[in-house]
C-alpha cells in the first residue's frame, strides 16, 4: 500500500502543509501480532536508554517503524521550511507526565529497507535505530496530566534536532527514496506498573482521524 497524499492545506500564503500518513508500519517486539493488522504503535526501553547498544539484544526495547512514501513529493518544492509528526495516544496512559518528562518519546532516523508484508522481528539485528543522540529528530512528552478518558495528541516537531530532518528529507526525495522515521523511548514499565508504556494507533486503526500524519510545511521553488 502506497502513502497518501492527504491534503495540501494552506496556512500560510506562501507555505502548504502536505501531509501523509505512512505506507508501512511496525511494532518491532518479539511478541508483536500481525503489523499489517495492529491498530497500535508501542513504544519503551530500559533504564539504560532509549536504545539497545549495538551488539546488544533488542528484545528488552520496544520500538516502532514508520515508512513515508515521498513519491507524491517529487513534483513539489523542496524548499522545507517545517516538519511534525502527530501521533495519537490512547486514552488513560498509564505513566506520570514526570515519567514523561524523564523519558520523553523520541523520533529518530531509520533505514527505511523494512516492508510490513515480509517483516521478521529478526530483521531489527541490521534495521535497528542508532543509538546515537544526532539521530533524533525531535522529542515529545506526556506534557500535563490528560483528562479521564480523552486521547492525547502528541505533536512532534522533526526540526528541533540535533537530527537534521531537512537535509535527510531533502537526500530523501531528491533520490526518490522512501523515508522511515523510529519511536524510541527510554520509558520503563517497571517504573510505573507493567503498562507504562507509550501506545498510539497506527495506520491500521479503522479511524482514519487517529493514524499517524507526517506534515511537511513547504515553500513554493
Amino acid at each position: 500500500m502506497t502513502s497518501l497524499l492527504l491534503a495540501a492545506v494552506l496556512l500560510r500564503q506562501d507555505a502548504p502543509v502536505y501531509v501523509l500518513v505512512p505506507s508501512d508500519d511496525l511494532w518491532v517486539y518479539p511478541h508483536a501480532t500481525e503489523p499489517d493488522k495492529d491498530p497500535y504503535l508501542r513504544v519503551w526501553g530500559t533504564d539504560d536508554g532509549a536504545v539497545a547498544e549495538k551488539g546488544d539484544p533488542h528484545d528488552s526495547y520496544s520500538y516502532s517503524y514508520l515508512k513515508f512514501d515521498l513519491k507524491p513529493m517529487t513534483t513539489v518544492s523542496r524548499n522545507l521550511v517545517g516538519a511534525k509528526l502527530v501521533l495519537t495516544h490512547v486514552a488513560d496512559p498509564a505513566y506520570t507526565p514526570e515519567l514523561s518528562q524523564g523519558s520523553p518519546l523520541e523520533v529518530r532516523s531509520l533505514n527505511p529497507g523494512f516492508a510490513e508484508k515480509d517483516w521478521r522481528y529478526e530483521d531489527v539485528n541490521k534495521l535497528a535505530p542508532s543509538r546515537d543522540p544526532k539521530t533524533i529528530f525531535g522529542r515529545a512528552t506526556l506534557g500535563a496530566e490528560p483528562k479521564k478518558g480523552a486521547e492525547v495528541q502528541f505533536e512532534i516537531d522533526l526540526m528541533k534536532g540535533p537530527g537534521d530532518f531537512a537535509k535527510a528529507y531533502f537526500e530523501a526525495v531528491t533520490q526518490d527514496k522512501p523515508f522511515a522515521l523510529a519511536l524510541t523511548s527510554s520509558l520503563d514499565p517497571s517504573a510505573g506498573g507493567s503498562r507504562a508504556v507509550y501506545k498510539f494507533f497506527s495506520k491500521d486503526h479503522p479511524d482514519e482521524a487517529k493514524r499517524p500524519k507526517l506534515k511537511l510545511e513547504l515553500k513554493p521553488d
